[in-house]
């Protein structure tokens, strides 16, 4: 399997994938991937960012899997997108609402798979979280800059 990304800030040495490319190629991947799997974070840019547009740029017979925020997906255009064969199937963890509106159509989507927002979960989670905390407290008592902040400017 090749594993390509594109991320805001592309890096060379990225960890588990072969390639990372600058946001301008998004709809590039898009042609050419056979899975997509989204796990970006939700801002003003990636709102919607799998549009129709998105969707029509896709490599026939692909699938999309969506483990991070369901806003960034336009479920009306996957749902068109599946509807006309575009896609082979979709897998979501997330919703544009969570929970997912009972009359929501993805529901009874037949190439569409749905779990409740669990993605992140792992035995080991809960242990790195504290483990972050607890090296966060030490470098505060060093003065030292402090691990995994959010840059409220970007949104993540």
């Amino acid at each position: 399997m090749k594993v390509i990304a594109v991320d805001v800030h592309p890096q060379t040495d990225a960890p588990y994938v072969d390639e990372v490319w600058p946001v301008s190629r998004f709809h590039d991947l898009l042609a050419g991937a056979d899975i997509v799997a989204v796990a970006a974070p939700y801002t003003r840019d990636t709102h919607h960012i799998f549009d129709d547009a998105a969707f029509a740029k896709m490599k026939p017979g692909s699938y999309l899997v969506a483990v991070s925020r369901g806003g960034i997906i336009d479920e009306e255009a996957l749902l068109r997108a599946l509807e006309v064969g575009r896609l082979a199937g979709a897998g979501l963890d997330v919703a544009e609402t969570e929970p997912l509106p009972e009359l929501s159509a993805l529901w009874e989507h037949p190439n569409v798979i749905l779990t409740p927002h669990l993605a992140g979960s792992s035995p080991q989670k809960e242990s790195r979280c504290v483990e972050i905390l607890r090296e966060n407290i030490l470098r505060l008592e060093r003065g030292e800059e402090l691990t995994n902040l959010v840059d409220k400017q970007l949104g993540y």
